[in-house]
């Protein structure tokens, strides 16, 4: 029975993680680090930067918490195993799709604010 309830609770502590660096990045709270966030070179070199690429990107990051806390709601409701296989594969698409476009709001607003509205560099450096 425990094996039932284990994608959920994945997908409940990805949720929290998630809604954790949204709010920080919301807050102004999560200050430079190579582990989590938009690092980039311009982001990690400059305070100013990270903040301006974070306010940017944390609505999304949010918005992906918080389906991932859905889709683990919808999987402790016990559904049959394809179900639950369907479910697992679409909140783990809906999360990646909505972190990349939190990556690509964060970098925008970071061509925005220097007056380059081509951050190819940036892009560059999240592949990385």
């Amino acid at each position: 029975m425990a094996m039932n309830h284990l994608p959920a609770v994945l997908m409940t502590w990805t949720a929290g993680l998630l809604l954790a660096t949204g709010w920080l990045t919301l807050t102004g709270r999560l200050p430079p680090n190579h582990l989590l966030g938009i690092r980039t070179r311009r982001t990690l070199a400059d305070p100013a930067a990270w903040h301006v690429a974070h306010q940017a990107a944390g609505p999304w990051v949010l918005a992906a918490g918080m389906a991932d806390l859905l889709f683990a709601a919808a999987l402790l409701t016990g559904p049959p195993a394809p179900v639950t296989a369907a479910l697992c594969g679409a909140g783990v698409l809906l999360t990646v799709i909505l972190l990349v476009v939190a990556a690509a709001s964060g970098v925008a607003a970071l061509g925005r604010r220097t007056g380059h509205p081509d951050s190819r560099r940036d892009a560059h450096d999240r592949g990385r």
